[in-house]
């Protein structure tokens, strides 16, 4: 496996840092995964998405069948909660993720970003299903039933996800009913424009920084509830992350 490393950042990930069980997963380049954990349990795997067009239409195009999945679950099942896996998320673009996740992130602030100083100059938000960042022509999907913005959720990360992936995660942080369970993310929580190279390289030049809906900068995200290298995707049902998941699910009130 070759080490993970963001542009411009000088971090690396080893191979003393993970599992094997992450290491298998992630060299099988997962899509997007949405199941039912013990008949009780919403499960939602996403992982990065890098991509340059970042048109609305090809968005919405991008972002629709994903959030479907979930719609399909929430409708066809009687949940007790849901668990959105970021552990293989290394970045990319994090609008379709968002998009996806609209159900549960409801119709509220959700991130923004702050100036050189942590003062905050954009707010991002979600309402009645289009993705608003002070564009007249914003990303959407088309949603479908009752939001989950009042039900308990999981958040699994982990040492791979960065950048988008921690925003993803950011979006969760002041969401009610909502605990965050796994290891520290990278630390790539800041605002960047990317740029194609030739041979398959990518230029990030930071712009800004990552805050949180209430406007407070996490340089990691370090969950509520640590579990390491305890991992298991051939058996969710065994992983740590997941059985921690369920317990609070299956517990809080």
């Amino acid at each position: 496996m070759n080490k993970v490393k963001y542009a411009g950042t000088g971090k690396k990930i080893t191979k003393d840092d993970y599992s094997e069980q992450l290491k298998k997963k992630h060299e099988s380049k997962p899509n997007f995964e949405v199941k039912v954990l013990n008949g009780k349990y919403g499960y939602v795997l996403i992982p990065g998405m890098v991509f340059f067009d970042t048109s609305p239409v090809y968005i919405h195009n991008l972002a629709q069948p994903l959030y479907d999945q979930i719609a399909d679950i929430k409708t066809k099942n009687k949940l007790e909660g849901w668990i959105v896996d970021l552990r293989l998320n290394t970045g990319g673009n994090s609008t379709p993720m968002l998009l996806a996740l609209y159900d549960l992130l409801g119709d509220n602030e959700i991130w923004g970003s702050l100036d050189i100083n942590k003062k905050q100059i954009n707010k991002y938000y979600l309402s009645k299903g289009r993705y608003m960042e002070g564009n007249k022509n914003p990303a959407y999907i088309n949603p479908k039933g009752a939001l989950l913005d009042r039900e308990k959720v999981a958040v699994i990360t982990g040492v791979f996800t960065g950048s988008s992936g921690e925003v993803t995660a950011l979006a969760f942080k002041g969401r009610p009913n909502t605990i965050f369970i796994g290891e520290s993310t990278f630390g790539a929580t800041t605002g960047n424009m990317f740029w194609p190279l030739p041979f398959d390289n990518v230029m990030a030049l930071t712009n800004s920084y990552d805050s949180d809906r209430n406007g407070n900068y996490y340089e990691q995200i370090i969950p509520d509830v640590m579990v390491s290298k305890q991992d298991n995707f051939d058996d969710l049902l065994l992983d740590e992350n997941i059985r921690e998941a369920i317990r609070y699910i299956s517990t809080s009130k």
